[in-house]
């Protein structure tokens, strides 16, 4: 098989077990009547599944448009915190998937 299948069956099982997550949460109906209630000043954490190329690509695309734009003194923490998360999160799971690919290969 394929690297690319393996990491696709691989994101796959991750995005399932994000999805099963919000069924567990859903067995604890007061705590999220305890965010929810919080106000409507807040914002919940609300967690969707969204393919890894995705993320990579918008990385790629804001680090072009990074070299094209002139910002503004005060878009410059935002704009470069925004493009560490976004390289932390695909490290992240760049990181998972080599370790399950090698979890697999050793059994």
């Amino acid at each position: 098989m394929s690297d690319k299948t393996e990491k696709s069956k691989k994101l796959k099982k991750i995005i399932q077990q994000q999805k099963k997550q919000p069924q567990q949460q859903k067995k604890q109906p007061e705590q999220q009547k305890k965010q929810v209630g919080q106000g409507p000043d807040e914002i919940e954490d609300i967690r969707i599944p969204i393919n890894l190329k995705f993320l990579e690509s918008v990385n790629d695309l804001l680090l072009i448009a990074n070299s094209r734009i002139s910002w503004r003194p005060n878009e410059l923490i935002p704009a470069g915190m925004i493009l560490k998360d976004l390289e932390g999160m695909i490290g992240h799971y760049n990181q998972q998937l080599e370790q399950k690919n090698n979890e697999d290969k050793e059994e």
